[in-house]
């Protein structure tokens, strides 16, 4: 890490780490990634500070997603595939799918990753400081942040949804699919199924398998500003008062490629993130005695 003076004026701060992890015994797992930071100060006058920096950020997954053991568990879904081919290829109702579509048990499977890549992320940020006396200080602060490769693992729904995609063609929205693309093939083999010639369930589901990968995004974009003003009360003592408020200017999450970002200051299934949070304080400080508001 260096903090080097360009100017009179002006100075950066450059910071750099090399990051290595291997995965116990798994030989020829784990990964390793270069990160680094560049930040600007910038002083055209005594009581002003204006500031940017720019950074990367590295983050190795959790161990329970690498070292999980595979494991069987049973559940009921909605095969979206046939179900699909019968209605139309329009979005899936439970209730018009054949009765035997609409609720199948199958088993599903779940285990860990071993060669699952580290989490990575970008960020970028501006702000300033005002500091016209000791007594006063003004701050105010720009963070871009985007997340890419963050760790999740498909539901067995969106596996179903993607397969009926490749079988039929077709998304329900009408955007081309290729079965012989890499994607539908991997989505395919995560799914067991009874052969179309099975006397009893033939095309029916038996088994699907579902792992963490590397494949989910996050963009973070938010303001913060704060302030504190330090009044000398003399003999009765000092007063500070003090106020910061935050703003959340966008919180946006991706799962899957092929889903919609999911706009979480604007999501209504669990609730809305507070957009705004702000607070004020005053506060009394006279030798070892303390009152805040």
């Amino acid at each position: 890490e260096f903090n080097v003076a360009i100017f009179s004026m002006l100075a950066a701060n450059v910071a750099a780490r090399y990051h290595e992890f291997k995965n116990g015994s798994r030989a020829g797992t784990g990964d390793n990634d270069t990160t680094y930071k560049l930040g600007l100060e910038f002083r055209p006058i005594e009581t002003l500070l204006i500031r940017g920096n720019y950074g990367t950020a590295f983050r190795a997954p959790e161990m329970s997603y690498i070292f999980a053991e595979p494991s069987l568990s049973f559940s009921n879904v909605t095969d979206q595939w046939q179900c699909r081919r019968d209605n139309g290829n329009v979005v899936v109702n439970p209730n018009n799918c054949a009765p035997t579509l609409q609720s199948v048990q199958i088993r599903g499977s779940t285990s860990g990753t071993p060669n699952l890549g580290s989490v990575t992320a970008d960020s970028w940020g501006v702000g300033f400081v005002w500091s016209p006396t000791d007594k006063f200080n003004l701050r105010a602060d720009y963070l871009n942040l985007k997340v890419d490769d963050k760790v999740a693992s498909r539901s067995y729904g969106s596996i179903l949804t993607r397969e009926a995609d490749c079988r039929l063609g077709a998304t329900i929205g009408g955007t081309p699919t290729d079965i012989n693309s890499g994607e539908c093939q991997n989505i395919l083999s995560l799914i067991q199924r009874y052969p179309a010639t099975d006397l009893l369930n033939p095309n029916g589901l038996i088994q699907v398998t579902t792992y963490p990968l590397n494949i989910a995004k996050e963009t973070v974009e938010n303001v913060n500003v704060s302030a504190t003003y330090r009044l000398d009360g003399g003999r009765w003592g000092d007063f500070v008062f003090n106020g910061n408020y935050f703003l959340m200017l966008d919180h946006t999450t991706q799962t899957f490629p092929e889903d919609p970002a999911t706009d979480w200051l604007a999501y209504k299934d669990y609730g809305v993130e507070f957009r705004n949070i702000g607070n004020v304080s005053a506060s009394w400080e006279k030798d070892d005695w303390t009152v805040s508001v």
